[in-house]
C-alpha cells in the first residue's frame, strides 16, 4: 500500500510543500518496511520530520494570523498523539499494520489535502 501525492495538496508555501512531499515518501517507507526494526527506523524518521514540520506550519500560520490557527494546532497534536501510539506498538512488538496503514492514509489523505488546503486558501487571499 502506498499513498500518492498530488500537486494539489501543495499549499503554495514551497518549504511547507516539500516538507509535505517528504511526508508521503517517509509514510510510504513505513508501509513498505520488512521488518519490525525497518518499522522503528521508519517511524523515527517520521515522527522527527513531523515534529520539524508541524513547527514550520505553525510558524507560518502564526505569522500571517491564520484565523483557524489554534484548531489546526489542535488537529496536529491529535496527528502527534496518534504517531505516538503507532510508535509504542511497534516498540512493544504490537502494531496492527491494518490500524497505522489507516492512520497514515487518513493523515496523508485527509489532513492535508483538506485542512492544510484551509491555510492555502487564505495565503492566496494575502
Amino acid at each position: 500500500m502506498t499513498i500518492e501525492w498530488k500537486d494539489s495538496y501543495c499549499i503554495g508555501e514551497e518549504s511547507i510543500d516539500r516538507q509535505h512531499r517528504e511526508l508521503f515518501q517517509l509514510a510510504n517507507a513505513m508501509f513498505a518496511a520488512a521488518d519490525q526494526s525497518a518499522m522503528r527506523l521508519c517511524a523515527m524518521k517520521l515522527y522527527k520530520h513531523v515534529r520539524e514540520h508541524f513547527a514550520d506550519e505553525e510558524a507560518l500560520m502564526k505569522m500571517v494570523h491564520f484565523p483557524g490557527y489554534q484548531a489546526h494546532v489542535d488537529s496536529h497534536n491529535r496527528i502527534l498523539l496518534g504517531l505516538n501510539t503507532i510508535s509504542q506498538a511497534i516498540g512493544n512488538n504490537t502494531i496492527d499494520p491494518a490500524v497505522a496503514t489507516a492512520f497514515l492514509r487518513d493523515w496523508g489523505l485527509n489532513h492535508i489535502p483538506k485542512e492544510d488546503a484551509q491555510v492555502a486558501a487564505f495565503l492566496n487571499k494575502q
